[in-house]
């Protein structure tokens, strides 16, 4: 297997300017004819090598229309292929054929379904599919402006969509069909996507805040009746809203077209114009549709819109900086759950979430969310709301309105760009004015802190001295803790540090973990108070939530009934039934040995 590290990355040799690319439909394989414009970065004749599948079948390749001998490249044995030397600015052409995947046994390329003549045809290319459809430079780093043609037999594929909008369709000779895609943003190629076969479809339209119609349309596969795609097209339109209001993206094109794939490979994929959705996830298969596939409707469904920012229109350099569109688009999509359903909803969600996968299936660690030397790209990916909730941490500490302006402002300077979390990182210091070197080790060490938090109340100097320990990584973590202090009686006291100056303190209190032992003294705590601890999920960090915070279960009712922050409430209320549930087993094991004791057999007094 070949081995794939951060180390060997080097930019592409060759800028290509517009992508003209031909596809001739069949029911089994394509014969695909890419143009493609290029010059070279050095401005001098160079080679040029591009990405092929070891069974893509070359038919034909020129140069400024002049083909080329054997001698003049090298199909080399992953597939790929080398040209030896091209002009500094020139025009190749290269005719491919590309067998169709098996649907459900592969994943990338053109795939079909051979068991069933109703099932459509489709792509999916992320990360390297598209390089078995056609000789390309498959890689993230290059985009370019792609007109597609997508030729097929009218019968067999009545409907042709592909990336971008429509810009010309016609009937042919022979039975055939020609519908010709114009796709104005460049693009890598892992984003390019085609549907071909009998599909119908929901239509809705949506206006931008720039007065701009945006026709949508939700497509299933003709044979499925039942679809119901209303609360898709509901949530759909409220995440394009919802993005042009908090953060000033608006949707560029005027078509949005989504595809549901029944079995599709994953939740779904964000190709830019053209989405395709597995099928649960806009709407078939719930007949009656409850809380929670409601919820991973509105999740999937707005994370693979939000990629037209974070991901397409700004996307990333290599398959190592995935954090850069995958947990940021988490990220996005989880603020708009946030806002569109509630904020604890969403904050249970992802505690839950990221509960469940701080280890992989062998119980170890969860992979950092950056490799510098995997054993392969691949495993770059890693679980989408671990990195969300780093962006998440990273926000609390620059400020909330502060993160959201840096980061509207990043996506806006690199529009239609190729970038990486360390261009994130160094944005949003610049814009903040603050050093997070030390928050950076969130993205390439395994493990997560283990945090202790002891608290004492001096009941003359009324004050509370909070000690925060971590420990358990490499080297201390750089974290946010928001928590508050409740009185007995329920009352929230206001948080004022020892040696701070000027009036008004706030019920809750960001503060900054640093160090392997912090001391933070609070004062104007009149009477013993109960600690509320990483308040909304505020930190990543393991910690218990009572021996790790110093609480009994008398502050856990307190905390259930009083705290004003519903995440916390919903944490003790689960802590205590856990631990009532504990003392009940104990308690029936207790009587139960007793009854046994009882029945036992006395021994009889000695004769």
């Amino acid at each position: 297997m070949t081995v794939t590290r951060l180390s060997d990355y080097k930019p592409f040799t060759h800028d290509i300017g517009h992508v003209h690319l031909i596809v001739n439909l069949q029911k089994k394989c394509s014969i695909t004819q890419l143009r493609m414009e290029l010059a070279s970065c050095s401005g001098e004749s160079s080679p040029l090598l591009l990405n092929g599948d070891s069974n893509l079948a070359l038919i034909s390749i020129t140069v400024d229309s002049v083909p080329l001998g054997k001698d003049a490249f090298t199909r080399m044995e992953n597939g790929d292929l080398l040209l030896h030397s091209v002009p500094a600015r020139c025009v190749v052409d290269v005719v491919a054929k590309s067998a169709h995947g098996i649907h459900a046994k592969s994943k990338e390329g053109i795939l079909h379904s051979p068991k069933h003549p109703w099932f459509p045809t489709y792509t999916q290319c992320e990360r390297e599919g598209f390089r078995k459809i056609a000789f390309f430079p498959d890689r993230p780093d290059v985009s370019a402006i792609f007109d597609v043609t997508m030729v097929g037999n009218a019968e067999h594929f009545p409907i042709m969509l592909s990336n971008g909008e429509k810009t010309h369709e016609a009937v042919l000779k022979n039975g055939l069909k020609m519908v010709r895609w114009h796709d104005p943003v460049p693009k890598p190629s892992y984003l390019f996507a085609m549907v071909a076969g009998h599909l119908s479809k929901m239509e809705g339209e949506f206006t931008t805040k720039s007065g701009k119609k945006v026709t949508i349309g939700m497509w299933k596969p003709a044979h499925i009746h039942h679809a119901k795609y209303h609360y898709a097209m509901r949530k759909l339109k409220a995440a394009m809203r919802w993005d042009e209001d908090e953060n000033g993206l608006e949707y560029d094109l005027s078509t949005l077209n989504l595809v549901e794939i029944p079995g599709f490979c994953a939740g779904g994929m964000e190709n830019k114009g053209l989405i395709i959705m597995g099928a649960p996830y806009m709407g078939t298969g719930y007949d009656k549709p409850n809380p929670e596939s409601l919820s991973y409707i509105h999740s999937v469904l707005s994370h693979e819109f939000f990629h037209n920012w974070t991901g397409n229109r700004v996307t990333v350099t290599n398959w190592f900086e995935t954090m850069l569109k995958e947990s940021l688009t988490t990220y996005r999509d989880r603020q708009f759950y946030a806002y569109d359903k509630a904020h604890v909803l969403e904050r249970i969600y992802s505690y839950k979430n990221v509960t469940w996968s701080v280890t992989d299936d062998d119980g170890k660690p969860l992979k950092p969310n950056r490799y510098k030397n995997p054993n392969d790209v691949g495993n770059s990916y890693f679980k989408y709301c671990k990195g969300a909730e780093i962006i998440r941490m990273l926000g609390l500490l620059a400020g909330e309105e502060t993160f959201k302006e840096a980061l509207s402002s990043f996506l806006k300077k690199h529009d239609q760009s190729h970038t990486g979390i360390e261009d994130f990182m160094s944005h949003v210091e610049e814009k903040t004015g603050r050093n997070f070197t030390q928050f950076k080790s969130w993205f390439t060490e395994r493990k997560h802190p283990d945090v202790m938090v002891d608290g004492r109340w001096d009941e003359k100097a009324h004050t509370y001295t909070m000690t925060v320990s971590q420990s358990g990584t490499k080297s201390p973590r750089h974290f946010p803790m928001v928590m508050g202090l409740l009185s007995q009686d329920g009352k929230e006291f206001p948080l004022h540090l020892q040696g701070e100056t000027g009036k008004g303190a706030a019920i809750f209190r960001t503060l900054e973990i640093t160090k392997k032992k912090q001391i933070f003294v609070f004062e104007g705590i009149s009477s013993k108070p109960t600690l509320s601890p990483f308040r909304s999920f505020s930190a990543m960090v393991n910690t218990s939530f009572m021996a790790g915070a110093g609480l009994d279960i008398e502050d856990l009712k307190i905390l259930m009934a009083h705290d004003s922050d519903d995440f916390n409430r919903w944490r003790a209320a689960q802590t205590y039934i856990k631990i009532s549930s504990q003392l009940q087993r104990e308690e029936e094991v207790r009587l139960e040995k007793r009854k046994q004791e009882r029945l036992q057999p006395r021994p009889s007094a000695p004769t």
